[in-house]
């Protein structure tokens, strides 16, 4: 009886590992294609929603840039008596000063900021803005990527004016205490160079349309953009909200002109 059993299970050994030797030698091609397909099927479907995620953490990134410049400009307020900056100025000599010997608002609120890399967009960054025309991010007023409402609130003192008058008769600076509604008084947001590869340091509001001087919806993609506004916050919004499709017309000027005045 013993013999028996011992034979016994020596054969059920046997048996079994034959089994594993057997299922040990590989998938079949079959196994190989349906898990490959799985593999893409997953990847067409989760790649677009990473890229989708990526893109919008940079967005964030980049509202929490405006927001610190926003600060900054806080700061900036403080020390100069409720004055908003101009957005350019004469500087000659300065190491600092552009071709034609002037500085920018951004060089005024780098004092109060992280310096230079503040500025500078995170998809600008890795160069994934959607615009037709690539450009590359530079710490000046043609690169810079950042645009402030300068036609009201950094006026330079243009000989010309530039059509100005109309809304600022009489003065050419504004302080912080004559903004009628902050939380709708655009401060900053996402900007382009003009088609010359100019200015994309500045909202200019007469020339959005003709100059492509308004809130940039290619650079996080939906026709979108970055904008803080004079109280702090930060919103993401649609350029068909914010730019006028006209120029020269009030259409959304509330969100520009710091009294929300319509033109005589």
């Amino acid at each position: 009886m013993t013999t028996r059993r011992e034979a016994t299970s020596e054969q059920v050994v046997c048996v079994y590992t034959s089994s594993l030797r057997r299922r040990s030698a590989g998938f079949t091609l079959i196994e190989v294609l349906v898990v490959v397909a799985i593999i893409g099927i997953l990847m067409a479907v989760l790649i677009p929603s990473l890229t989708t995620a990526r893109e919008q953490a940079r967005r964030i990134a980049c509202q929490s840039n405006l927001q610190q410049l926003q600060k900054a400009n806080v700061y900036y307020l403080m020390a100069f008596r409720g004055i908003f900056p101009p957005h350019r100025f004469k500087a000659p000599g300065d190491k600092e000063a552009d071709s034609t010997g002037e500085k920018h608002w951004f060089h005024l609120l780098g004092q109060y900021a992280k310096g230079k890399e503040l500025p500078h967009c995170p998809t600008l960054k890795l160069n994934l803005q959607q615009d037709r025309n690539l450009w590359s991010w530079q710490y000046n007023s043609r690169n810079i990527g950042y645009g402030y409402n300068a036609f009201f609130l950094g006026l330079y003192n243009h000989p010309d004016k530039e059509t100005c008058g109309t809304y600022i008769p009489g003065s050419l600076w504004w302080r912080e205490s004559r903004v009628k509604v902050p939380s709708m008084n655009i401060l900053l947001g996402d900007s382009n160079p003009k088609g010359d590869g100019e200015w994309s340091s500045t909202l200019w509001w007469p020339y959005i349309n003709a100059y492509g001087e308004g809130l940039n919806g290619n650079r996080h993609r939906r026709g979108s953009g970055n904008l803080v506004f004079n109280d702090g916050h930060a919103e993401f919004r649609m350029t068909k909200t914010i730019n006028p499709r006209r120029d020269n017309t009030d259409e959304f000027i509330q969100y520009w002109d710091p009294f929300q005045r319509r033109k005589p």
